[in-house]
């Protein structure tokens, strides 16, 4: 799959919880952000075009918060057939300017950039 994407990329060193935020049902972990898109890898396969409506656990207070809020609707999931588990990318939807400074921080102080280029399958 040819690369697309245009923004660094930050890695989580563990995956960050992501919860649907409505009913606290567990989606899966946040595995990287850019600005505008995340990618979760999950145990179930994800619909093209679904709406997340997302909770993302923090491992400590950002700006008096423990979590970051957004919705994220998946533009592509597909299954990483050595682990058994599915990677699905999302396009971010509905984050509040609070949310935004937290998405931030949590890229810059939390996470490790990644160059724009590199593919997905040379992360996991």
């Amino acid at each position: 799959m040819a690369e697309r994407r245009k923004q660094t990329r930050y890695e989580t060193e563990e995956f960050l919880m992501v919860f649907d935020r409505h009913t606290s049902r567990h989606i899966g972990g946040l595995a990287n952000l850019t600005y505008d898109g995340a990618m979760f890898v999950t145990q179930e396969p994800v619909k093209k075009l679904s709406i997340a409506h997302c909770r993302v656990e923090l491992p400590n207070k950002v700006l008096d918060r423990d979590h970051l809020i957004f919705d994220a609707e998946c533009v592509w999931c597909r299954k990483d057939a050595t682990r058994g588990w599915y990677e699905s990318g999302y396009r971010l939807k509905n984050v509040s300017e609070q949310d935004r400074n937290i998405l931030t921080y949590v890229m810059l102080k939390l996470m490790s950039e990644q160059p724009a280029t590199q593919k997905a399958s040379e992360l996991y």
